[in-house]
Parts: structure tokens; C-alpha cells; sequence
């Protein structure tokens, strides 16, 4: 999975086509079952410098919990 820290996003949506499962969305525009996915974005953050442009990091082989149980796609 593939985060998005809500401190440091600026909702351009820019994210939205680099999805490969087009599971991103706009906060307003998520359906009652994926709310919860905002607050395991702010999660995966909690506790960790991140520069902007995180991506600058590379893979980070850590998941919230509730990621982690999850079966591999």
C-alpha cells in the first residue's frame, strides 16, 4: 500500500492517476467504508520525519496493523 501523510497533502489530486488501482480519492468524495482509510493514512505517519516528496525514501517495509494482516495483491 502506498500512503498519503494528510499533513503534507494539498489535495491537487495529483496523486489520483499514479494509482495503479485507482484507489485514491478525494477526502469528500470517499464512500462510508474507505473513511476509515483516513485515519490509517495518519497511522503510518504518526511518530516519523518525513521530508516532503516522500517518495525520496524508497520502500519503507512497515504497514499499520490493519494493512499488514491483509493478504498480498
Amino acid at each position: 500500500m502506498m500512503y498519503i501523510n494528510p499533513s503534507q497533502c494539498i489535495n491537487c489530486g495529483a496523486c489520483e492517476e499514479a494509482c495503479p488501482v485507482s484507489a485514491i480519492r478525494f477526502e469528500e468524495d470517499l464512500e462510508t467504508e474507505d473513511q476509515s482509510f483516513l485515519k490509517l493514512n495518519a497511522e503510518f505517519f504518526e511518530g516519523r520525519d518525513v521530508p516532503k516528496g516522500g517518495r525520496k525514501l524508497g520502500k519503507i517495509e512497515h504497514d499499520v496493523a490493519y494493512i499488514a494482516q491483509l493478504p498480498q495483491m
